[in-house]
């Protein structure tokens, strides 16, 4: 067998082979990817060879600038993501009457809107007999005593508090005071792992409202108060309606419906203070429903029920 220098043959051979893979490694350095491996991007390798892996999927989660732009990506790691937004109505006061805006206001918005407008849709409800929609304001769906009202809309570019601004007349109902609920808020999904949809429920009260018993009482001032009783306040004919005011003046007697339109007139002139009034009242032009009898004096406005039925 052939020798050189005391190598055999084989010997030879390797070394041949050895050279000539150490002069690839050198020229090219041979590289074996891997689509994925756990060593987080990292490589390996000895004698000019490298074994490298492509970055781990929980390290591309991690290393991104704001970490949200890999919703979706890789095995290991998927970055979470919360959105979160609470919707909300505030505590407002008015007077009979009046004008009032209510708002749906939008509150903690975090991350809203990182992929873009999103719509919603919300159902809320509220003491019909209190407020009248008006303008631009959906219609109600009566509930019992309830409005039910849909409201829907597209939050986009600059984030705003308010999502809808509701109109409505203050009217002389059968409270003082109601609650505007929120009974669902339903937000477009856009992408993150948890959405959480939160609600607050806020309250609608009337200002100077005072009842006693079967009286509602309107104080403008700060004069003594006066009575008015109207026998019977359910009728299906005629009824008698007493008066007594504590201050001499004028007086202004009239049947008003829920929406504060004066129905018909039944006194208006001059009355003497603690002295009792008797009227009788012809309702035959008025149809069924829900009146208010009204007595406004000087200082202060009286009011009651007054129910006709045919």
């Amino acid at each position: 067998m052939l020798q050189d220098n005391g190598m055999t043959y084989q010997h030879y051979i390797i070394g041949l082979i050895f050279g000539l893979l150490t002069t690839i490694g050198a020229s090219a350095q041979h590289r074996v990817d891997r689509q994925v491996m756990g060593s987080g991007g990292g490589a390996t390798g000895n004698l000019g060879h490298q074994v490298s892996g492509t970055l781990s999927q929980a390290a591309a989660g991690l290393l991104s600038p704001d970490g949200e732009n890999l919703a979706g990506i890789g095995f290991w790691h998927k970055p979470f993501v919360e959105a979160d937004a609470l919707v909300r109505f505030p505590v407002i006061e008015a007077e009979v009457g009046t004008r009032v805006t209510i708002p749906l206001i939008l509150d903690n918005s975090a991350r809203l809107l990182r992929y873009g407008p999103r719509s919603f849709q919300a159902r809320v409800r509220f003491n019909r007999s209190l407020l009248e929609p008006i303008g631009g304001t959906p219609r109600c769906t009566p509930d019992g005593d309830d409005c039910v009202m849909e409201i829907s809309g597209t939050v986009s570019g600059n984030l705003v508090d308010t999502l809808a601004r509701l109109e409505f007349t203050a009217m002389l109902g059968n409270a003082e005071s109601t609650p505007l609920t929120i009974d669902t808020i339903i937000w477009e999904r856009r992408g993150e792992s948890e959405f959480t949809p939160r609600k607050e429920d806020g309250e609608f009260r009337l200002l100077g409202v005072c009842r006693e018993g079967d009286h509602i009482r309107l104080i403008r001032g700060g004069g003594p108060a006066s009575r008015l009783n109207a026998l019977p306040n359910i009728t299906e004919g005629p009824a008698r309606l007493d008066v007594v005011t504590n201050e001499t003046g004028s007086v202004h007697i009239s049947v008003v419906d829920p929406l504060g339109r004066e129905a018909s007139i039944l006194f208006d002139g001059e009355l003497e203070a603690a002295r009792l009034y008797q009227l009788s009242l012809d309702l035959g032009s008025l149809a069924t429903g829900l009146y208010f009898i009204v007595m406004q004096s000087e200082s202060e406005r009286i009011v009651q029920q007054l129910h006709i039925r045919r």
